[in-house]
């Protein structure tokens, strides 16, 4: 086999793995870390509100948006795992855009 042959099937190979490696492994674990942070910094944002001494009435606004927040990022995270368990089972899974009430809660939208 010629050398120029062998080259471009090593660096096929190692672009493959590559590819692998950074789809599969890297950018998961990105992701899951943005939203590990957001949602620690919404927790302490929403307990930094609820522990204050006398809420005012404007401040019950910011309470149930911060809510929001928090219940939005869990519901995130929440679909991370699940997607992740439905892969690993080799279930097939197409991205369901979520829509979001006012009260947080995630429902499924139909296509």
């Amino acid at each position: 086999m010629e050398p120029i042959y062998l080259a471009s099937l090593i660096s096929f190979i190692v672009g493959l793995l590559s590819y692998i490696i950074i789809r599969f492994w890297i950018l998961p674990i990105g992701r899951y870390l943005r939203i590990k942070g957001h949602l620690a910094s919404d927790i302490v944002a929403f307990l930094e509100i609820l522990q204050a001494e006398r809420p005012r009435n404007n401040e019950s606004s910011q309470i149930q948006d911060q809510g929001v927040l928090v219940r939005r990022n869990s519901s995130e995270l929440i679909s991370i795992y699940q997607k992740k368990r439905a892969t690993l089972r080799g279930l097939q899974v197409f991205n369901s855009p979520c829509q979001y009430t006012q009260t947080g809660a995630c429902v499924a939208t139909s296509r």
